[in-house]
């Protein structure tokens, strides 16, 4: 702790004493890597202007590789970049999680009675035909992308768009085909 921050205090003990709960506990966070945290902020800070996607998993790494690099003089066997580091290094950096921003598609208004109605038919068709429960089947078909990037990346707080690049693969596709018995049999 540094003397000029105790001298502070000794100055405001007053009105620090008379202020709210809340405004009393100011937590004022120096990491002792300070070189290697500030190189860091750029790199994710390239990298999100770039439009790449930055997990919390990659900013471990990162630092690992530069803790390794002289220049920044770090003991490699104490430097860890556990995930307790990594939370404080977003906090001092005004760094969050963010989920990319997308327009998301909406289910129709009538969906409920499209449903509904499905069931009727199914209900009915079993009646008239008297089918066994291993008859009835449901199947589905679903695309899968090659390239499926991650919807949330690393971003300073506040950011209103957040944009991601990806390969370009991710409009390539192959369809998976589910499928299953109303006796709970799997295909």
């Amino acid at each position: 702790m540094s003397d000029k921050l105790v001298r502070d205090w000794r100055k405001t003990k007053d009105k620090i004493a008379d202020a709210p709960k809340s405004q009393k506990r100011k937590v004022i966070r120096i990491s002792p890597y300070d070189h290697l945290e500030s190189d860091l902020n750029n790199w994710v800070q390239d990298l999100c202007k770039s439009g790449f996607g930055v997990t919390r998993n990659s900013i471990r790494v990162k630092a690992l590789q530069l803790a390794k690099e002289a220049k920044y003089g770090i003991d490699r066997a104490a430097f860890k970049a556990s995930s307790g580091w990594c939370n404080r290094f977003m906090s001092r950096h005004n760094l969050v999680i963010r989920q990319r921003t997308h327009i998301a598609q909406k289910l129709p208004a009538d969906v409920d009675d499209k449903v509904m109605s499905f069931h009727q038919f199914v209900i009915r068709h079993h009646k008239q035909f008297d089918f066994e429960l291993g008859e009835i089947g449901n199947m589905d078909e679903t695309p899968m992308f090659f390239d499926m990037p991650g919807s949330s990346t690393v971003n300073t707080i506040g950011k209103k768009t957040v944009t991601m690049r990806t390969s370009g693969s991710e409009r390539s596709h192959f369809t998976v085909v589910l499928a299953c018995m109303a006796d709970g049999t799997k295909l």
